[in-house]
């Protein structure tokens, strides 16, 4: 009986798989730690209003991950749960009742300071924070 060489068709090789980014952002409550960008303000109507200069008291600090390096960021929006709290920063200047910086050492990391509206809690829940 006459055996045969096995014979490979095709040698292996190791290739590289697609490269990904996973489309998730994801936020950490880092509470007050002794920052103030945003302050609050009375208008005309005596109606307080968030402003983007500090005013000594400490503001909320959120830390958002797995931000795009290479586009703009526009507009950040958080809201608490159960509602009474609504900010939103825009990068034109305008309305501003938060304030956005990019990390300077990690340009996928940015920060969020919110000016508390009333007595702060440690327990208080996010429902939405949109980029």
């Amino acid at each position: 009986m006459k055996t045969r060489a096995s014979r490979r068709l095709r040698a292996p090789s190791i290739e590289l798989l697609e490269s990904r980014r996973l489309l998730a952002l994801s936020a950490a409550y880092l509470g007050q730690d002794g920052l103030d960008y945003v302050g609050t303000d009375r208008g005309p109507d005596g109606v307080g209003r968030a402003v983007p200069y500090p005013n000594d008291y400490q503001d909320v600090h959120i830390r958002l991950d797995g931000l795009d390096p290479n586009k703009t960021v526009a507009k950040v929006h958080v809201a608490k749960e159960g509602g009474g709290w609504d900010w939103t920063w825009w990068n034109t200047g305008k309305g501003q009742s938060a304030y956005f910086t990019r990390d300077s050492v990690n340009s996928t990391t940015g920060h969020v300071y919110i000016e508390p509206r009333d007595p702060y809690s440690a327990n208080h829940l996010f429902q939405e924070i949109a980029v």
